[in-house]
């Protein structure tokens, strides 16, 4: 296995089945243009603070912020695919989808707040982004990770294949 290194990762829709997933009791997913960006940033900041990207401790508060609007949030909006999931009105997961060349999608991000993750709420929302972007018409959703971060082994474990290792 690789170490320490960051990798693009590539899903290849017509390659795989579509899986169905369904969310636990007393879960919904919206259509992220219904989600608060405040909501957003504490369920991004709560899930990498207690997570192991290394990248988010080595970052200031500014930079943290800074980080978290490169991510394109309003851009991701619109796309289908982007969603959040909502516990009693509370956003506590959400994946931010980007067009990314001929017939490609991006994942952007992908988090689920700490005090919900082994739920599968994280699988869920990788099968409904893929189904979603796939549905639109595309062949493929690409994207990045470290190697050492145990979305690494959720990717792959669900089809995702590394396309490119890149210095982290």
């Amino acid at each position: 296995m690789l170490e320490n290194r960051y990798v693009e990762m590539i899903y290849h829709l017509a390659e795989q089945p579509q899986i169905e997933i369904s969310l636990p009791f007393g879960f919904e997913v919206k259509d992220l243009k219904h989600a608060n960006k405040d909501e957003l940033y504490s369920c991004y900041y709560a899930a990498f603070e207690r997570g192991d990207a290394r990248f988010f401790f080595k970052q200031s508060e500014v930079e943290r912020r800074e980080y978290f609007n490169t991510l394109c949030l309003n851009e991701a909006r619109s796309e289908p695919g982007s969603s959040v999931i909502l516990n009693k009105g509370r956003s506590i997961s959400f994946t931010y989808i980007l067009p990314y060349g001929e017939g490609n999608c991006h994942i952007s991000c992908m988090c689920v707040h700490p005090d919900f993750q082994h739920q599968e709420l994280g699988k869920f929302m990788l099968h409904h982004a893929i189904r979603e972007v796939s549905a639109q018409g595309h062949s493929s959703i690409t994207l990045g990770t470290d190697t050492k971060m145990s979305a690494f082994h959720l990717y792959q474990k669900h089809g995702f294949e590394i396309m490119e290792e890149k210095e982290s």
